[in-house]
């Protein structure tokens, strides 16, 4: 089995030539994967690097034609895994826009922008009305969402972004617009305050008489009250105003979602749609189940003396057992959070007592603090293993066919890895999560699994 590799129009999907790349790296993974207690776990990363392709490769023979192949963000490069003797392209495991090229006179090394790095240039605010076409140049829209899950709130963010902008088009799939369910637009992303009327932030005039000065008090009450009346309806509701669009890039949102408590996978997957298209698939999980959908679940076998699963190694974190949470606010009036689980440390033998920190100068709202200090607890409150090993993807069975070619499986899914005759790990079936996968171009592939509770405690 073999690596192919094609250019494509980022607007359209179109593929163009098939260019020969001699060594590249790659990565695709579903979320952050890290031991570490202070990330969150984020939409995942893909990506392409060592892409330094000689002009040999690049089908045109002026500069301006190869330049115009090589279009930063115009073009993308795609790469599909293949069968030797297959007469297809392949499948498409990851595809992306060319980034800021760097040329030489014998090469140019092009670097990989994913679908996710894309996005961080699209900001979630309106077209109409159009952006300072208020009073005085302000901007007055504003967004809000109601009952819908969190999937199909994302698939109305990315809506906005893709369809509803000019010369916004890109070949993505959404699958879950309108799906109905609890949620509205993440809480640590919205304004929370109506704009305050001008009689409340201008300077007061000077040189009143006594009845107006008066008539002007009133004035100014009646406008509080009805200020602190706004407020007060926007109370539980999460609104997004087109003012705070440095806030709102679509790339952060999407993050965003996938970080809440119980907030989904959220990923995109390159397809072949017809033999000169690709699409994206924006897969996500569901409310009642956050993790991506997956048609089969792979096993995997790692022994003494050998398995599919080869070359394993297990990494090892001790518990925390208190979080510390800081909000928005300065000095006294810094919103704080705290949670904690004790049981370890009350033990016959117990564990020593560690605590943790979490910062996020930009949760404004108790509720929403409490929730991440709580997920934060709820994941490094035991002891924690993670595994990791090699594959092969060219690897067939006794009839030939192949056992677990790329693009059959992907990260976010769920494996069995049955592991036996390890130093410090007891014999059994682990069901694990597929969190990364990283290969080169060859058929070797690198599996990193998800955290999960260590047997032995």
């Amino acid at each position: 089995m073999v690596w192919n590799a094609y250019l494509y129009d980022t607007v359209t999907g179109a593929l163009g030539q098939k260019i020969d790349i001699p060594a590249f790296s790659w990565s695709v993974s579903v979320s952050d994967s890290s031991f570490s207690t202070t990330r969150d776990k984020g939409t995942g990363v893909d990506d392409v690097s060592g892409l330094q392709v000689p002009w040999s490769q690049i089908n045109a023979s002026t500069p301006e034609a190869r330049a115009a192949m090589l279009m930063p963000y115009k073009r993308g490069i795609v790469l599909f895994w293949k069968q030797e003797g297959d007469d297809s392209l392949g499948v498409p495991v990851l595809a992306g826009a060319l980034g800021v090229r760097t040329s030489t006179r014998n090469d140019v090394e092009m670097p990989f922008v994913s679908m996710m790095g894309l996005l961080e240039d699209r900001f979630f605010v309106h077209e109409d009305p159009k952006f300072a076409s208020g009073p005085n140049h302000t901007s007055t829209g504003f967004w809000e969402f109601k009952n819908l899950s969190w999937r199909a709130v994302a698939c109305e963010i990315l809506q906005q972004a893709i369809k509803r902008k000019p010369g916004g088009a890109l070949p993505i799939d959404l699958p879950y617009l309108g799906e109905k369910g609890t949620h509205q637009l993440p809480d640590d992303g919205q304004t929370y305050e109506p704009p305050k009327p001008p009689i409340l932030t201008d300077k007061q005039p000077d040189n009143m008489s006594k009845e107006q000065r008066e008539a002007y008090d009133k004035r100014k009450d009646a406008a509080e009250k009805q200020w602190e009346a706004a407020k007060a309806r926007l109370d539980g509701r999460s609104i997004y105003r087109d003012f705070d669009v440095s806030s709102h890039s679509v790339a952060e949102l999407l993050t965003s979602i996938s970080n809440q408590d119980k907030g989904p996978d959220l990923q995109f997957r390159p397809y072949l749609a017809d033999d000169q298209h690709i699409r994206f698939r924006f897969e996500a999980g569901s409310d009642a189940d956050v993790f991506l959908l997956q048609k089969t679940r792979l096993s995997l076998s790692s022994g003494p003396w050998g398995g599919t699963l080869e070359n394993i190694r297990v990494d090892r974190a001790a518990p925390y057992m208190r979080v510390f949470a800081t909000g928005a606010g300065s000095d006294d009036a810094t919103l704080c959070a705290f949670q904690q689980d004790l049981s370890l440390v009350s033990r016959a033998d117990p564990w020593p007592l560690r605590e943790s920190v979490l910062s996020n100068n930009n949760v404004e709202d108790f509720r929403t603090l409490d929730g991440q200090a709580k997920s934060l607890l709820n994941a490094t409150n035991r002891p924690l293993m993670q595994v990791r090993g090699e594959i092969w993807a060219d690897d067939v069975d006794a009839s030939g066919l192949p056992l677990h070619p790329l693009g059959s499986f992907w990260p976010g899914e769920l494996f069995d890895v049955a592991i036996d005759g390890f130093p410090d790990l007891p014999d059994g079936v682990y069901p694990m999560r597929l969190m990364q996968m990283t290969g080169d171009e060859s058929a070797k592939v690198e599996l990193l699994f998800d955290v999960v509770a260590d047997p032995v405690m």
